[in-house]
């Protein structure tokens, strides 16, 4: 009986391990894509003056809000524990999370990165504006007690960074000139672009669109979305330019024609309830690059 007891045990033992060393190679595998993938963004994520504190807020916000999600599938309870299982957020945050579900961290909101924290306070403070409520140019460095300057402006807003990286990253994100010792805001920096939050929108459609076919195509033993892509090196520029006019041509029609399909479709189904109805997105897109560019 002993020795029947000690096999069980063992063979339970055996099967905790491999059930352990799976979930660690399916983490490291995911780990490896999810760094190929994250790449792209996070270089995008810095031009626009995101920083790693703005997105780590964004960050948890989502994997709270899916956990919820994730749990209510599964019909169970959502508690502060379990949301802190699943996410592996601490109970602190999920709690407080919990307490105010729709209410934004402040640090997600626009301007919330150290840079845009400056360029808001110098674009609203009147202390920095000029008769025509415009930001003044500033110099650098303060040459008398009560001089406004820069160093003065952005020792009083971000304190843990020094005031020459501050205006580094303002140079970087091309919202200042810096002549002379004096500092001056790009009129870009405080009046918003609309092609900018068109790209914006475009951008976040297409890519969460696209991001949630895929992963859906992962997690599924028959993936149910057609995803494919062609992919060929050994190509000069000519050769690019050749094959971008065919794809934006023979694309612009594949676009049209499934467009047409789906108004005709669609026509059919007017007095069907709209919550019962399904929507598609179709998207075409041609990359290129160096072939020794790090896939």
């Amino acid at each position: 009986m002993r020795n029947l007891r000690e096999n069980l045990d063992s063979s339970r033992l055996k099967i905790i391990y491999k059930m352990n060393k799976n979930t660690e190679n399916k983490i490291t595998i995911a780990s490896k894509a999810l760094t190929k993938v994250m790449r792209p963004l996070v270089r995008m994520l810095i031009n626009l003056g995101i920083d790693f504190k703005d997105f780590s807020e964004i960050a948890k916000r989502i994997y709270l809000k899916e956990s919820v999600g994730i749990l209510n599938e599964d019909s169970k309870e959502v508690t502060s524990s379990a949301l802190s299982m699943v996410s592996g957020i601490h109970r602190k945050d999920t709690s407080s999370f919990l307490k105010n579900p729709n209410v934004e961290s402040s640090s997600t909101t626009v301007g919330a990165s150290a840079a845009m924290g400056f360029v808001s306070e110098w674009i609203t403070n009147p202390d920095y504006l000029n008769d025509c409520k415009k930001p003044s140019p500033l110099i650098y460095s303060a040459r008398g007690i009560d001089e406004k300057s820069f160093t003065t402006l952005s020792s009083r807003v971000i304190k843990d960074i020094r005031p020459r990286a501050v205006l580094d990253e303002l140079l970087r994100l091309d919202l200042v000139q810096f002549q002379d010792e004096i500092v001056s805001l790009k009129e870009e920096a405080f009046i918003p672009k609309t092609d900018f939050n068109e790209k914006l929108n475009f951008f976040s459609k297409n890519i969460s669109e696209h991001v949630q076919a895929a992963a859906t195509n992962v997690q599924s033993e028959q993936p149910p979305y057609f995803e494919r892509s062609a992919v060929h090196d050994g190509l000069n520029e000519e050769d690019i330019k050749q094959i971008d006019a065919y794809v934006r041509d023979k694309g612009m029609d594949l676009l049209k024609d499934a467009y047409r399909m789906a108004e005709e479709l669609a026509s059919k189904n007017e007095q069907i309830d709209k919550h019962k109805l399904r929507h598609i997105t179709l998207g075409i897109f041609l990359n290129h690059g160096k072939n020794d560019q790090e896939k």
